[in-house]
């Protein structure tokens, strides 16, 4: 099998500035260019240190398209980390990835066989020059990350790690496969997990408070339900008590005794969909109306 790594840098409206292609096999550099935007003057973002100027005489990405696309044509599989981002900025330039090759993200990998036993949450790896301050590799954030041929370096070097750390001498499409089923269960497991939660009213002097809580046995009181999916059962019990919303403040519900007891009854079932859903949904309408309750992960 043919593997490749890559990494990008790009403006801040996602045109590219850099491209580095790295050789699995013998860890050499098979291509390299920065590009002048086409429809971009300048940038905000200066974590990559690419100035206009010093791209002002690179040759567009358009001009350079047909041999990025023959270098992604001839791989079975292409690295990354955090590559959904790279391959989304390889689309906007019309450069395609064809359905048969592999896409390997070294940050999965990096959660599921160095975070765990690190304590890092799912969802939560850090940067790739925290990974690598992990693994012990010198990899500066101040003066080594950010740059398209550091990061497909220490990417492959990360990844290296991992597989002689478990003593994985050859990737195939079976062990790609494999780790794919493996980390989806895992995924799914800690989305149910991280779903579970404590629901709670809090009595305040105009009336009650919903609160959203992950799993704490420390939360739980005499008004706190235990429920498998926190954000369908808040956006339930919210539709339920709409009608006894205080005028003068939305979030603070006025309470009859049969609410309270419908509260203390509720229970639901964890639905992967919905629950993403109304995360979304209630984590939105907070950072706009400041908040709905308090207290919430």
């Amino acid at each position: 099998m043919r593997l490749i790594c890559l990494d990008i840098e790009a403006t801040d409206n996602g045109e590219m500035l850099e491209l580095s292609i790295f050789q699995f096999d013998n860890n050499q550099e098979i291509y390299h260019s920065y590009f002048k935007p086409e429809n971009t003057n300048s940038w905000t973002n200066k974590v990559h240190h690419i100035t206009p100027d010093m791209v002002k005489n690179a040759p567009s990405c358009k001009s350079e398209r047909i041999k990025i696309q023959k270098i992604i044509d001839d791989a079975d599989v292409i690295i990354g980390f955090a590559l959904a981002n790279d391959i989304k900025y390889l689309n906007r330039h019309k450069i395609s990835i064809p359905l048969n090759i592999y896409q390997l993200d070294v940050q999965d990998w990096f959660w599921y066989y160095i975070g765990k036993e690190n304590g890092i949450e799912f969802g939560s790896v850090p940067k790739l020059s925290k990974c690598a301050e992990i693994l012990k590799l010198n990899f500066s954030e101040e003066t080594e990350a950010h740059s398209a041929t550091n990061d497909t370096k220490i990417t492959l070097t990360i990844f290296k790690k991992i597989l002689d750390k478990y003593n994985i001498d050859k990737i195939t499409p079976k062990l790609i496969d494999e780790f794919k089923d493996s980390y989806i269960k895992e995924k799914r497991w800690n989305a149910e997990k991280r779903a579970k939660g404590i629901l709670s009213l809090l009595k305040c002097s105009t009336g009650y408070i919903l609160k959203n809580n992950l799993y704490n046995e420390e939360k739980i009181n005499e008004l706190s339900i235990v429920v498998n999916s926190r954000y369908i059962g808040e956006h339930e019990i919210r539709e339920k008590f709409k009608k006894r919303e205080f005028v003068l403040n939305s979030g603070i519900y006025i309470l009859k005794s049969a609410d309270i007891e419908f509260f203390l009854n509720y229970s639901n079932t964890y639905d992967a969909f919905k629950e993403d859903f109304y995360r979304k949904f209630y984590n939105a309408k907070r950072s706009r109306k400041g908040r709905l309750d308090f207290n919430i992960r």
